[in-house]
């Protein structure tokens, strides 16, 4: 089958009575294959076509039928980045227009923070987290959540806190406000965006710089201990800087 037959597919063997009309069916297709970017596609078979392109007809296939509910495993995995991103602009409009309940199965924290509504969290096999994404995020429930969430990752700095006060490796510091009850052996957790730069900090030494246009990902040494941090222009040297963020979180060891 064609481009075209193949999306249509669905539609055209539905029961008699439950079948769209021919122009309603052409109308979901051109709709599908202007979203995906195959207009100029539907005539040629599978075997004309890229990998990333039938994916994309696959896709199509099952939008145009406006299911209760649809599973995707991975479906943007094969195209190139500038399409994957296109891509999941148009996925969340859709469900936003059609309110389609979507299972959407990904390995890209990236995907599902950006489509999903709620995010459930896997590890081999067991839920770790079910939640909003910005709740997820701001408030993960364990080690593994927070460090698979963000890009860069989150700083996780194992060590002891006692007394409202965190120490490791010769770091020692101040914990904020919200953590100062913590007693024992923990790991604290800072994402690189809530590092600051504080004069009365504590003392850091930039190991390298990765420049990513307006803003920089900054790799530092803190006592023995190395850290990322995300920020906007590039900091000088002497540099101090201070983990008292509200968004800090403690991981029990």
């Amino acid at each position: 089958m064609s481009v075209g037959e193949n999306i249509s597919f669905g539609l055209r063997m539905a029961p008699r009575g439950e079948r769209e009309d021919a122009r309603e069916i052409a109308r979901r297709v051109d709709e599908a294959a202007e979203m995906l970017g195959l207009t100029g596609e539907l005539a040629k078979k599978p075997k004309e076509l890229s990998g990333g392109q039938r994916q994309r007809v696959a896709i199509g296939r099952a939008l145009v039928r406006r299911l209760e509910v649809l599973l995707m495993d991975e479906p943007l995995s094969n195209l190139d980045a500038k399409l994957r991103g296109q891509m999941r602009i148009e996925l969340r409009r859709l469900h936003e227009t059609h309110g389609t309940t979507t299972i959407y199965v990904t390995h890209d924290q990236v995907e599902a923070m950006t489509l999903a509504d709620r995010i459930a969290i896997m590890n081999r096999g067991k839920p770790q987290q079910h939640a909003a994404p910005l709740e997820a995020y701001a408030n993960p429930s364990n080690p593994f959540v927070a460090t698979f969430l963000g890009t860069p990752p989150i700083n996780l700095i194992p060590g002891e806190a006692s007394a409202g006060r965190f120490k490791c490796q010769g770091l020692d510091f101040e914990l904020p406000e919200h953590l100062r009850s913590w007693e024992g052996p923990c790991a604290f957790g800072i994402r690189p965006e809530e590092l600051l730069i504080d004069e009365t900090g504590t003392e850091a030494e930039i190991l390298g710089i990765e420049r990513l246009g307006g803003e920089s990902i900054d790799h530092l040494r803190v006592a023995h201990i190395e850290l990322k941090a995300l920020w906007r222009g590039e900091p000088q040297q002497p540099l101090r800087i201070s983990v008292k963020s509200a968004a800090a979180r403690m991981f029990p060891s």
